[in-house]
């Protein structure tokens, strides 16, 4: 999946964000909820849970409530902890409201013995014509099946 969506935005320009760095925004995300990571199996789990609190939270700004209830009804059943990531999309509404950008990938890279971790964002109304692209897309080729 991670290839997936990299490919998909292959063609968007690269630029460090202003200000505070996305990386340090998403630790902060975490930080009140260290403990509740403990059953989590590796770091990239948790980063990835993370990622998806902060894109869901970004969503939630963007879409009326009750068709935001309906497009992310599905992604949060599915995780193991439903509660804690209305926990967290609720606490980066709270704190970080205004980083509205959408978090594509995040990685732990190992430099000089130190781990430093990556995360590349995207601007909120490049990602959503993307994914209403794909929808669409998907939508044609439901039609055509």
């Amino acid at each position: 999946m991670e290839n997936k969506i990299m490919d998909l935005f292959s063609g968007t320009k690269k630029v460090q964000n202003k200000g505070m760095k996305y990386s340090v925004l998403l630790e902060r995300l975490i930080a009140p909820f260290e403990k509740e990571f403990l059953d989590f199996e590796a770091l990239d789990d948790i980063f990835d849970f993370a990622m998806i609190a902060w894109n869901i939270a970004n969503i939630k700004l963007i879409i009326p409530k009750e068709a935001f209830e309906e497009a992310v009804q599905g992604i949060v059943r599915q995780l193991e902890d439903s509660a804690l990531m209305h926990r967290m999309v609720d606490y980066k509404l709270a704190k970080f409201k205004e980083y509205t950008n959408f978090i594509l990938n995040v990685e732990l890279v190992e430099t000089k013995g130190d781990r430093v971790l990556n995360v590349t964002t995207q601007e909120a109304h490049v990602y959503l014509a993307h994914m209403t692209a794909i929808r669409e897309e998907e939508a044609t080729q439901n039609d055509l099946e």
